[in-house]
């Protein structure tokens, strides 16, 4: 025990010490209260291409506001031209329509910012897509922000995943009756069990049938783009791929669902990559559409945008084995060093419980936290919002030690166990949220 008023030895004392020395204040994590407090960010960000916000859990009113406040700041201070999101790539259609002055309700904008796992407006997707509207109705020439889902699109169970498909079948009957005719005989039998639980009732000839036509539209599709884009326009064909492309996905993320048996767990892995995968491949999309713009700012789940996949996982009964790669390390090997990711973490919420995902009735209980997780740490710092540069720590030996090592950090309801600094570039800490807030 250190004499009374002796400097600490206590590892943890040495952390939070540099925690504190280091934390980047935030005073509010609500939007429209200025850009005085976060200008540090602009030195964690850089000239990036992708910076990707993380949230630690969904269901929380905090993260919501903050991503707002921080896209407001991005788009004032560094450039920032476009938000992608953790929602489906159609959906996310309609939210651009919206935010660019297009005839489509707020309601269902804001519904369709984040249609995959709360498919009800929330308040703060509400003064989202308002905010853009606004700021893109004065907008500079060039200049006008762009919204993008680069989730599978379907919604919650992807109960309308097949609008991909019929939509893009839409688009070939306009450059080729006669190809769009033997699809919709191909396809339509089989598309009405185009869903999470339908695709594992149709027999195996069946879902071979559905993927061999998925793959051959693409196929045609691609083979076809100089003439089908001399017969309508470049971004009507664009619109119709994209469809396309995200109907395969769907396909392949439906056909690696888990089978458990008596022997054996049902294992998330393969299925969990896929989706991961293809959010990758749309990002890669926006990337291409966005060239010549500005850099885009990423928001969707810690556990989509860490560079390093978990070392134990929140949920081990769903993850038996090995843990998936996940979008962010498919997005580091794309993309290197212009991308940043700023993860989060939470200590606390005002009852001890959050809300749960869509048809649960009860409200989820918070694991305990521990005096030794990250979160209890960084909760000594003193400061209700804070982030912290992680790649600052290398220089700090103690910093080091407390961060580049599996640390249990907050996840949803539950904890996960991460590397942070192998996992994120920066951290967001919010000592206490709340849920988040649905529209009347």
């Amino acid at each position: 025990m250190a004499a009374r008023g002796s400097p600490s030895t206590d590892p943890s004392d040495a952390f939070v010490a540099w925690a504190k020395a280091h934390a980047i204040d935030i005073s509010t994590n609500e939007p429209g209260r200025g850009f005085a407090d976060p200008q540090p960010i602009k030195a964690i960000v850089g000239g990036t291409r992708v910076i990707a916000l993380g949230e630690a859990a969904h269901g929380t009113h905090e993260f919501l506001a903050f991503r707002n406040r921080l896209l407001e700041f991005l788009v004032h201070e560094a450039g920032v031209t476009a938000l992608a999101a953790e929602t489906g790539t159609a959906e996310g259609l309609d939210v651009d329509a919206y935010v660019n002055g297009g005839d489509v309700d707020v309601t269902v904008a804001s519904q369709h910012v984040f249609d995959d796992w709360y498919p009800a407006p929330l308040e703060e997707n509400r003064t989202l897509v308002e905010w853009m509207r606004a700021y893109n109705a004065v907008a500079a020439p060039g200049r006008a922000l762009r919204f993008y889902g680069i989730d599978l699109p379907g919604g919650w169970g992807y109960e309308g995943a097949r609008r991909v498909a019929d939509e893009a079948i839409d688009y070939l009957e306009r450059v080729d009756p006669r190809a769009a005719g033997d699809l919709r005989v191909r396809l339509h039998p089989l598309l009405v069990s185009f869903t999470a639980r339908g695709y594992g009732s149709l027999p195996p000839a069946q879902q071979a049938q559905l993927t061999e036509a998925i793959n051959d539209f693409v196929d045609l599709l691609a083979a076809c783009r100089v003439d089908f884009i001399a017969r309508t326009t470049e971004a009507d064909f664009d619109r119709a791929l994209r469809h396309a492309v995200n109907a395969r996905q769907l396909d392949t993320y439906f056909g690696r669902a888990p089978k458990a048996s008596a022997d054996a767990a049902a294992d998330y892995r393969e299925q969990s990559m896929a989706r991961d995968a293809a959010m990758a491949e749309n990002l890669r999309a926006v990337l291409q559409r966005e060239r010549g713009r500005g850099p885009i700012l990423l928001f969707a789940h810690n556990w989509h945008v860490k560079k390093r996949a978990s070392i134990k996982e929140a949920f081990p009964e769903q993850f038996p084995g090995e843990p998936g790669t996940t979008l962010g390390q498919y997005l580091q090997s794309m993309l290197g060093d212009q991308l940043v990711v700023v993860g989060s973490t939470f200590h606390r919420s005002g009852d001890g419980t959050m809300t749960g995902p869509p048809g649960a009735d009860t409200r989820l209980s918070l694991a305990e936290a521990e005096p030794s997780d990250l979160d209890s740490e960084l909760a000594r710092v003193g400061s209700p919002a804070f982030i912290i540069d992680l790649r600052a720590a290398r220089q700090s030996p103690a910093a080091a030690v407390a961060l580049d090592r599996g640390r249990r950090i907050r996840f949803n309801e539950r904890y996960a166990e991460e590397n942070p600094m192998q996992a994120f570039d920066a951290l967001l800490y919010v000592d206490r949220v709340s849920d988040w807030r649905q529209t009347t």
